[in-house]
């Protein structure tokens, strides 16, 4: 409808993806254990002896989830070229968040479309790979 609205959402989805959604994220201060440990323990204090229990802490921002890529060593000796690219494979939440857009709103699910648009439209994959690799793959689309 238009109007502004203020809601708490998560990312990578599609719906972050959509340019005409104009979402403006409100700061929060820095992540700090020690403060996540402190709302953490109010939060256990709630839920044990109800809302009259809470007293007010501090704040803070989630804590960024870090994606960790494990192979088993002897998988990676004898998989070499694909261990480089798990290991090189990087890509911003921004990126997700448009391809998996495009995968719902422009593709209609296929993944197939979605994986062709990527690399036809983004370059940043190209330094997952070999110089070789991304020219067949350039020469293949």
């Amino acid at each position: 409808k238009g109007k502004p609205i203020f809601s708490y959402y998560w990312t990578p989805t599609s719906l972050m993806g959509k340019a005409e959604i104009d979402m403006v994220r409100l700061e929060e201060p820095a992540y700090s254990a020690d403060c996540w440990t402190a709302m953490s323990v109010v939060v256990e204090d709630i839920k044990a002896n109800g809302q009259e229990a809470y007293v007010p802490s501090c704040a803070n921002e989630y804590k960024d989830m870090a994606l960790t890529k494990t192979v088993r060593s002897d998988w990676a000796i004898e998989n070499p070229g694909v261990a480089i690219f798990i290991r090189l494979y990087a890509l911003p939440t921004e990126k997700v968040n448009e391809m998996l857009a495009y995968y719902v709103d422009e593709s209609g699910g296929d993944m197939e479309a979605t994986a062709i648009h990527f690399l036809s439209n983004e370059s940043v994959w190209e330094s997952w790979v070999s110089a070789d690799v991304a020219a067949n793959v350039k020469s293949a689309l």
